[in-house]
């Protein structure tokens, strides 16, 4: 008998948590990126650039999925994408399933910026390409592994990095 609630009680419970998921994941704009992320908002229909391509869809200029190794479970499942946990607007500063710090703001005038509290020296073009592919910061400190360490081209890096240094200026924002 006591067995038997068990099961009940743990069965409610699981029904409860996959219901839970299920209405956020359907009334958050953007759809399904995971308990606790950004809400990416509405996808644009077309893209301007490759680079913008990239941050939405993480495909690259040809369609295909950029592969990526690590970063949340949920972003293997739903394909993933920078919007995804830095939003639209690159700031990110909410937190997502699975991640002991909140995705930063990785607008390129952000990440390229000194600050007196920094424990590495500013991005350089460079060095956002390595942290992007290999998941380091410019003083070789390891990013949070909700970092997806992407297999991107050369060339995708290019754009992605244009792209960056667009986030922001649209809005005449800083």
């Amino acid at each position: 008998m006591v067995n038997r609630v068990w099961y009940v009680i743990v069965g409610i419970i699981v029904v409860g948590l996959a219901a839970a998921a299920v209405v956020l994941a359907v009334t958050r704009p953007g759809g399904p990126i995971g308990l606790g992320g950004l809400a990416p908002g509405p996808r644009p229909a077309s893209f301007t650039t490759d680079g913008e391509r990239i941050y939405y869809t993480g495909r690259d200029g040809s369609g295909k999925q950029i592969a990526f190794t690590g970063g949340p479970s949920w972003l293997t499942m739903h394909g993933g994408s920078c919007v995804d946990c830095h939003g639209p607007d690159g700031r990110g500063g909410k937190y997502v399933v699975a991640g002991a710090v909140a995705p930063t703001d990785i607008r390129y005038s952000t990440l390229t910026e000194e600050e007196e509290d920094m424990d590495h020296p500013p991005f350089t073009d460079a060095t956002i390409k390595r942290a992007i592919v290999e998941g380091l910061d410019p003083g070789d400190h390891p990013l949070d592994l909700t970092m997806p360490r992407w297999d991107m081209s050369d060339r995708d890096l290019d754009d992605v990095i244009s792209y960056l240094k667009q986030l922001g200026e649209e809005k005449g924002e800083q």
